[in-house]
């Protein structure tokens, strides 16, 4: 496996993310969507300029079981909206 590479500002801004998809606990710990947007990058992307920041707790996330399926959904709804909308 490769080890983590933290991407530089200038990565961010080149993939142009819509959406950031943070853990919670990450997303307090730099203060909210407002300590995101101050990290450098984030704001010259589409998802920042738009505040398209989207956490879920690290344990429903990362963990595999029964709620799969609700987890993908909530996720889904969460980057494209409810169905049918």
């Amino acid at each position: 496996t490769e080890p983590f590479t933290a991407i530089t500002s200038e990565a961010m801004i080149s993939a142009a993310p819509d959406v950031l998809l943070v853990m919670t606990d990450g997303l307090k710990s730099v203060g909210g969507v407002e300590g995101v947007a101050k990290i450098p990058g984030i704001a010259q992307t589409p998802a920042g300029r738009n505040q398209r920041i989207v956490d879920m707790s690290d344990a429903v996330l990362l963990s595999f079981g029964p709620n799969t399926g609700r987890v993908i959904e909530a996720l889904s709804e969460a980057v494209y909206g409810p169905a049918g909308a």
